[in-house]
């Protein structure tokens, strides 16, 4: 279930150019973070329902991708002028947290449903 809310008062403030006071633009940083918070809660959801698609315990971590992920984060920032010394070491925390929070949801985890050796799988999961 998505946590992602639309059209909430303060989520859309005005441009930083267009800011006439300091209100205007601690109304836009709040607006900002507020969404950032957001989006942090819809990526727990992705990574609670990767969860569902990995074959053990063991795959969580997945360290060639958090790898792979650190640099295209990197590479994402460099593109919008910002710097990696700041954006690396932050994705690698947010990576860290959520990690945790999948290898704690494990056990309550709805394993999707797999086609067997045998080709055949019934609805619940189980091989038939």
């Amino acid at each position: 279930m998505s946590r992602l809310t639309h059209d909430e008062p303060g989520l859309h403030p005005v441009l930083p150019d267009d800011a006439r006071s300091l209100d205007d633009i601690r109304e836009g940083i709040d607006g900002i973070d507020r969404r950032m918070i957001e989006l942090l809660a819809l990526r727990l959801d992705y990574v609670q329902r990767a969860a569902d698609f990995k074959p053990d315990l063991a795959s969580v971590p997945a360290p060639e991708r958090v790898r792979a992920m650190l640099d295209d984060r990197a590479e994402w920032a460099a593109s919008l002028g910002l710097s990696s010394d700041f954006i690396a070491p932050l994705f690698a925390q947010v990576s860290e947290w959520f990690i945790r929070q999948q290898v704690a949801h494990w056990p309550d985890r709805n394993p999707v449903t797999r086609e067997s050796k045998s080709g055949t799988t019934s609805a619940s999961g189980v091989d038939n």
